[in-house]
This record gives structure tokens, sequence and C-alpha cells, in this order.
């Protein structure tokens, strides 16, 4: 900007540099007093804070870093930072960050690593001490994304084993979701929404707040159908809340090959595990905006937890033991621990989900992945509350217990 020089000084042509330049400046702040900066050590503190105070719920200011985890690089931190603000939507973010953060800070590193996600950004030096550093990034708008992205159902960074898990199933999958819902009582309420050449509808009980029934009508390929009639059945009988916020969540875990090490590093998001899921994630998102528009329901903090199902409930306790041997048995058999012994000793916890075992012929190395292998498994094909526990062993040496 202008030097400001006396009004008084300068001549007519001057005078309208000036005046344009003070427009210019005045609009500039009032848009900085209105987009919050966000101060990153203090963003750490209330993370940090959360994990020792709260069970659950972190609620950072900004909705968008709901999803945000810290990293002890700061550089890749403050990268996956700005990565949730945009796919969360947002156009423009201020990050504050203090220099003493970073062990070394390198104003270059810094600007190459939020390269990666946004060709507009700044760094700047806050009043002239070189103490605090302001990160201004800002991401392209939804119209340019679509103008330029391919659909989101076609995006994929090469080979992806979630498409390979689709067309796996193909075969044996029969398209019960594939309609349009309807509500038939006075308790119910049809909402839909549509995303590309896709569109998902939901009858929804205005009283429990749960999904009767969820059905898709798609001109996609087969593998996108393959991912809604998997969605929708994932979702029928959640609540629609449950739905929004952790749907695309299971259908990636329920498609997520476990045996196969990732491509992602870190924590695995719809969004940074396949391009696909944002077609889902949309379609309920939209619903439950219109949902909480159209009727104003009491939303809070998402608690919900699926309790055992009517199957596994309907068993007693010698009957879910002998399920759960078997199934660990026959698991194991086929697998590359099949020299291994894994015996459940007993079931505890709500609904008996909880299964404690012993293990023979497992490294101590091993032990844990396979463990891991089968409450997977069990969660998928026995009952999906399933945990595995290894029992606890006492030390039999009584020296050592006094």
């Amino acid at each position: 900007m202008t030097s400001i020089v006396a009004y008084g000084e300068t001549s007519h042509k001057k005078k309208r540099l000036f005046l344009f330049d003070y427009f210019r400046w005045v609009c500039a702040s009032k848009c900085l007093r209105h987009m919050q900066t966000i101060n990153y050590e203090q963003l750490l503190h209330d993370y940090n804070e959360g994990l020792n105070t709260r069970l659950r719920g972190f609620r950072p200011a900004e909705e968008f870093l709901d999803i945000w985890v810290p990293d002890n690089d700061h550089y890749k931190s403050i990268l996956n930072l700005f990565e949730a603000a945009e796919s969360a939507g947002q156009a423009k973010v201020f990050l504050e960050i203090e220099k003493t953060t970073f062990d070394v800070y390198d104003k270059e590193k810094l600007l190459s690593t939020l390269q990666q996600i946004s060709s507009s950004v700044s760094i700047q030096e806050k009043n002239n001490n070189k103490e605090v550093i302001l990160v201004q990034v800002e991401f392209p708008s939804a119209t340019q994304k679509e103008t330029h992205q391919k659909p989101a159902t076609q995006t994929s960074g090469g080979p992806s084993i979630y498409r390979l898990a689709l067309s796996a199933r193909l075969g044996n999958l029969t398209f019960q979701h594939e309609g349009k819902a309807t509500a038939k009582a006075q308790n119910e309420k049809e909402l839909s929404s549509s995303f590309e050449e896709s569109e998902l509808s939901l009858t929804i009980n205005t009283e429990s707040l749960k999904i009767i029934s969820a059905n898709f009508l798609s001109s996609g390929t087969p593998e996108t159908k393959a991912l809604l009639e998997l969605f929708c059945e994932i979702i029928t009988g959640l609540p629609i809340q449950e739905a929004s916020d952790h749907g695309a969540i299971k259908l990636e875990y329920t498609l997520r090959d476990h045996g196969r090490t990732s491509n992602v590093k870190g924590i695995i998001t719809p969004l940074n595990a396949d391009p696909m899921f944002l077609l889902p994630m949309k379609l309920i998102r939209q619903i439950f905006e219109r949902f909480k528009s159209e009727l104003q329901p009491k939303i809070g903090i998402n608690f919900f937890d699926r309790q055992p199902s009517q199957e596994w409930s309907a068993l007693n306790e010698e009957e879910k033991l002998a399920r759960a041997q078997n199934f660990v048995d026959t698991t194991l058999k086929n697998s590359r621990w099949s020299n291994a012994v894994v015996r459940v000793v007993d079931l505890q916890g709500q609904g008996q989900t909880r299964a404690f075992c012993t293990v023979e012929g497992s490294s101590p190395q091993e032990t844990p992945s396979m463990l891991m292998h089968l409450e997977i498994e069990m969660r998928h094909n026995l009952e999906n509350r399933m945990e595995i526990f290894l029992e606890e062993r006492k030390d039999s040496n009584s020296k050592r217990r006094l």
C-alpha cells in the first residue's frame, strides 16, 4: 500500500490514490477482524488438556479441527491442520505460530510443505519482532474444484485396494437398497440428496432420529452402485447424526484390506484413503443438514454406541464361548499363525463381547498382530462389538509378589 501523506499536501491525483488505498486498507482490516486467527500453541494446549480431562468429545474453537490430530513433527502437524480445513470446505485460514515452537524454524521448509495443498500460501513475521509467524493459506472455491477435478467416484491416485474390494464383492452383491425411500407413518420423514450422478434417500423416524430405511439411485459405474449399496446397508438402523459423523468411516473400515499395509501415513480417514468415499460422505451430510434445518431436533455431542446384535444376545454364555472358540480356531487355521493356540477362557462386558484369551505357540512380537487380526475378523464375521484381551498372568514367584 502507498504511504499515507497529509491530505492537504497532495495533488488531485494523489488524493484519489490516497482515498482508494485507504478504502482498500479499511476493507482488508474488516476482513481480518472477522476472520478468526487460530493460535497453534493454544490449540496444542487445548488438545493435550482434552486428552487428560475428557473421555471423548474434544471440541476445538473451529469445528473443522474435530478431525485434526497433532504430530510430533510440527511441519506435518501444521500441514494436517490445513488439510482438515480444506476437507471441511474452508476458503481461507490464518494460523499464528511462535517461532520457539520449532527446534529450528525453516521458513522455506514450511512454505514448501504447505504448497503441497495450496498454491496460495503466505508466511509473515508478525509485529516485526520475528518471534511470531502468521501463516495464511487460501483454498480454491468449490466451483473451481468441480471445474478442474474429475467426479469424486472416478478420481484416484492409482490402483486402489478399496476399488478392488468393491469389484470382488460385485459378483455376490444383490442391490437390495436400490430405489427410492418413502415415508409411510406420521412419525417418519423422507429426505434425499444428490451429488454428481447419484442420489441417496432416507426414511427417518422423527422420534428416535434413527434411519428406518436407506436407498440410492445412481447412473454411475457398477463399483459406485456397490459402494452406495454397502453404505446404505451400514447406516440403516443408525441415528442420523451417527450416520453423518461416522457412516463413511465405517464404510472405509469395512472395505479396508487389513492384511495390507496402508499407504497413508498417520490416521486413515475416508478422504485420504480414497477419493471415492467423498460421494457417500457428501450425500449423508447434505441430508443431515437438511434434517436439522427442517425438523430442528436437539443435537448434542454424539455418544452413540452400537449395541450387541439380537442374534448374539439370544445366546447363553456357553453358546457364546463355543462360537467364539470355534471362530478363533477356524480363523487361525487359515492364517499365517496356524501353529498358534488361542483359547477363549472368559467373556465379559456389555453383552459378553469382551473375549479374554490365553495364547501359546506365538512369539511376543507376533502376538499383538495375531490378536488384532482375530478381533477384526470377529467384528466382521461373528459379532460387530467383539473385543479381544489377553488374560492377565499373575507372577507365580511368591518372593517377587511380596
